[in-house]
């Protein structure tokens, strides 16, 4: 699958969100199409993926643990903390995709950095 392109994703973002979404990305952002978006990720959609997580108390989607939702948000190593499945640097086009945004740990989040997500589960137990 090939990334995709600057209007494409524009017209992903129309489509999904439609213009009171781009006019928010002008406000906050300066983004305009053409330009590309920022790599930091709107901190309305981080709290929308935060109340998404918490009303479904979803593990950490890398170690299987209950997250500690009590907590502030990144404020200990059990709290929740958006991790990009698809990183931030290598698709800056999915920066403020909600589906992109998972729950994690904060200290699952920081040891796995930038790489790639997972996708080789290994070997399933029996033949299904």
């Amino acid at each position: 699958m090939r990334p995709l392109t600057r209007a494409e994703v524009a017209m992903v973002l129309r489509r999904r969100y439609g213009a009171d979404y781009e006019k928010l990305m002008r406000q906050r952002h300066g983004f305009c199409e053409g330009r590309g978006m920022p790599n930091d990720t709107d901190p309305r959609i981080m709290a929308m993926c935060y109340r998404r997580d918490r009303a479904k108390a979803a593990v950490c989607w890398i170690c299987k643990q209950p997250i500690d939702y009590e907590a502030r948000r990144s404020s200990t190593d059990d709290a929740w903390e958006g991790d990009h499945y698809h990183p931030r640097k290598t698709h800056p086009e999915l920066v403020n995709e909600p589906s992109n945004i998972l729950p994690a740990h904060r200290k699952c989040n920081r040891a796995r950095q930038a790489k790639a997500g997972i996708t080789n589960l290994g070997q399933t137990s029996r033949k299904w």
